[in-house]
């Protein structure tokens, strides 16, 4: 479905979209500014024996070269992921669909978890938190200075989502990278169970409630 929309009542849409188990994003069919939904089946979510950390990773995470914040720079997360870079110059974050994502923000529903390196942002993964759930929507490191800064991000916007008992993680569609990292697909059935009973777990982040 493509429709158009105020950034409002887009924000809206998405929020009864991600309580039903869809998500919407922009130009995935067409190229163009018109909002699509989806509701894939699998769906990819963190598994149950959490977020895999290698070596390599545990190594860059215990050097320091990163600092970390939640929500320092949300707004900057989500226009870095929509930037065009080597290997996607098209992105699903059009205009029209950034500008309902951070009325979202405005909002408290849109968190994000931030790499920075010399005081510069490197890194960042943001998405929506409902309840005992948080819907992952996109990531994004600067090379070469932010090499590995999406995963440190990642890593410590699951400790935190952990750490106020927010188990379900969504992460929507599966990906080799993803996969390394611990997420897995699950069936649309099993997803929907899942995501009912997590939504019916209030949870708090950073002082709301959501």
């Amino acid at each position: 479905m493509a429709c158009v929309e105020s950034s409002v009542q887009l924000a809206e849409s998405m929020l009864r979209g991600y309580a039903a188990g869809a998500f919407a994003m922009a130009g995935a069919v067409d190229g163009g500014d018109g909002i699509h939904w989806f509701d894939p089946d699998p769906r990819a979510v963190l598994g149950r024996d959490g977020l895999y950390v290698s070596r390599s990773l545990r190594r860059t995470l215990d050097s320091g070269r990163f600092s970390t914040t939640i929500d320092r720079d949300t707004e900057g997360v989500i226009r870095a992921c929509g930037e065009s870079a080597e290997g996607r110059e098209d992105t699903w974050l059009s205009p029209a669909f950034m500008a309902g994502v951070l009325v979202l923000v405005e909002q408290g529903w849109v968190h994000s978890a931030e790499a920075w390196r010399d005081g510069i942002l490197v890194g960042g993964v943001y998405g929506v938190h409902m309840n005992g759930v948080f819907f992952a929507e996109s990531m994004f490191s600067r090379p070469p200075a932010g090499r590995d800064a999406s995963k440190v991000a990642l890593v410590h916007l699951v400790e935190h989502c952990h750490g106020r008992g927010i188990e379900l993680i969504d992460c929507q569609f599966l990906t080799e990278h993803l996969a390394s990292l611990g997420f897995v697909e699950i069936a649309q059935s099993q997803w929907r169970t899942r995501l009912h009973a997590a939504l019916m777990r209030p949870t708090v982040w950073m002082g709301h409630e959501r």
